[in-house]
């Protein structure tokens, strides 16, 4: 009988936790609109990340959506009216709420004319919310919030519920569900290499330990006096730091209680790089509904785009005054720029976090600009300096893709060259037009610009190259002059002077005019 029972409760554990994605009922985002005036349209299982710098409504956004989809129907346009961020959403909706509620009192417990389900109750007449614009009092049954405090408090012991009674929390379902606990066990492990499992006879309580689950030894079950102490020696996960609660109480929400539509607010918080990313992974795999997360974590955004970038779609918060722009990243889009070894395995991600960024060529001119940029900063100037990040492209050839990337994502972007950047037509036109500048602006300032530089700057001939290095050779006791030999022999090209001399010899002029009109142009 007890066995039969226990079978009962997994198996009604299992179609409980789906919930969401087996009933008839359904209902997804399909439609934001901003106060800057732009509008998202979503599909059922997009991953929405939320970025943009500090103070440009990301956590708004996230809460302001969540709320409005419980407002009632007579309330909702005075919400919309009165939110900072969002000014209308609407939704994607299958079946009715004769269909919800019939479900509900299926699966659910009934009391007089109400039924809880899971942690909710609600009543039929509250369930016709469903047939209106948003969910009104039977929105928990189909999103799900969680932001930093909510998710520490989830991981806390809880009290176990004998037969007949009604599971409400994560830990109950768990605890009845073998093979849910084994897969969240799984993807904890993943993150911190340590498994998460129970004390079976800690009643009433139900306590989660962390650390290697010990082996039933010949002779033992999981109540047997010997293994109970084995685990008793390893902590409680409601014992452990916020870093371990936290990534525990994201799982325990999304993989025991799914929902079509899953909001979390800054899920970096208290986890280091490596945990970031692999929560990424995971929220990816386990929520096959919509996703919807505010991060400030370029390592939480790649953790999604390594396991599915197809699903995500990156939009970008910018504060004007009162309003709240918002520009997005296509799926698409995402998907062939993360093809790109300049966006994968580089800094650009960051500058999304920021003001501005500047796309320089190097390491060494990042560092340089920066250093300028903080020297700025502590003079005591009145002027506020943009929160700037500065992104190493490994070489000018390759800050056009980046460049790119960043202004669809609307970041505000300076490109740093060396002058020798002006030297071919070829790699000058991609980078203009990679701001969305048009080349018929500079074509002919490039023009006059090359041809007064080649004909007023003289090159060396191979003769005079060969004599400096002779010269270069005579003492070598403090080592060979590499760097002065390589810059000798640069100068048989006009422009590698120009870079060298910073001078055009008697065009100087010419050139200078030239390069005031581009720049004036740029």
């Amino acid at each position: 009988v007890l066995r039969s029972l226990d079978n009962h409760r997994e198996s009604q554990a299992a179609e409980i936790t789906h919930l969401n994605f087996r009933l008839g009922s359904k209902a997804t985002l399909a439609e934001i609109s901003f106060s800057g005036g732009e509008k998202v349209l979503l599909e059922p299982n997009d991953i929405v990340v939320f970025v943009g710098p500090n103070n440009s409504g990301k956590s708004k956004t996230l809460t302001e959506i969540a709320e409005s989809l419980s407002i009632d129907e007579t309330n909702l346009d005075e919400r919309f009216r009165s939110q900072l961020v969002v000014k209308s959403m609407k939704l994607a909706k299958n079946g009715t709420s004769e269909d919800l509620w019939e479900f509900l009192v299926r699966n659910g417990s009934a009391r007089g004319d109400s039924v809880r389900f899971q942690n909710h109750e609600t009543t039929k007449s509250r369930v016709k919310a469903f047939d209106q614009r948003m969910l009104g009092n039977v929105a928990p049954y189909f999103c799900l919030k969680l932001d930093a405090q909510s998710r520490l408090g989830v991981v806390q012991t809880q009290n176990g519920v004998g037969p007949g009674g009604i599971a409400a929390h994560p830990q109950h379902f768990l605890y009845d569900n073998e093979q849910l606990m084994s897969q969240l066990s799984r993807e904890f492990r993943s993150a911190f290499d340590l498994d998460l499992f129970f004390d079976f006879r800690g009643a009433p309580q139900i306590p989660i330990h962390v650390g290697e689950t010990p082996p039933v030894e010949d002779g033992e079950d999981r109540i047997s006096d010997s293994y109970v102490q084995k685990v008793r020696k390893f902590p409680e996960i409601s014992n452990q730091g916020d870093g371990m609660k936290s990534y525990a109480g994201i799982l325990f929400q999304t993989i025991v209680f799914p929902r079509q539509m899953t909001f979390i607010d800054e899920p970096e918080a208290f986890l280091h790089p490596p945990q970031m990313r692999r929560l990424g992974r995971t929220l990816s795999d386990n929520s096959p509904g919509q996703l919807f997360i505010a991060t400030h974590s370029s390592d939480i955004l790649r953790g999604f785009l390594e396991a599915d970038s197809q699903r995500v779609r990156v939009i970008r918060l910018r504060r004007k005054g009162s309003k709240h722009h918002a520009t997005e990243l296509a799926p698409e889009k995402v998907t062939e720029l993360w093809r790109h070894p300049q966006i994968r395995y580089s800094t650009a991600l960051d500058s999304i976090f920021h003001e501005q960024a500047i796309n320089c060529e190097d390491d060494s001119d990042c560092r340089l600009y920066s250093a300028v940029f903080h020297f700025l900063e502590n003079q005591g100037e009145k002027s506020k300096w943009p929160d700037t990040h500065f992104v190493p492209a490994g070489g000018k050839h390759a800050m056009p893709r980046i460049a790119r990337a960043l202004s669809e994502l609307d970041v505000p972007l300076k490109m740093a060259f060396d002058i020798d950047v002006l030297n071919n037509e070829s790699t000058l036109k991609s980078v203009v037009e990679s701001v969305g500048g048009r080349w018929g602006q500079f074509e002919e300032l490039w023009t006059q610009l090359n041809l007064e530089v080649r004909s007023g700057v003289k090159p060396k001939t191979n003769q005079q190259i060969a004599d400096e290095i002779r010269s270069l050779l005579k003492d070598v006791s403090q080592g060979l002059p590499k760097s002065e030999i390589e810059s000798a022999l640069k100068d048989d090209k006009a422009w590698s002077i120009v870079k060298k001399k910073r001078s055009c010899s008697h065009t100087e002029r010419r050139c200078n005019n030239a390069l005031q009109q581009i720049d004036r142009n740029a």
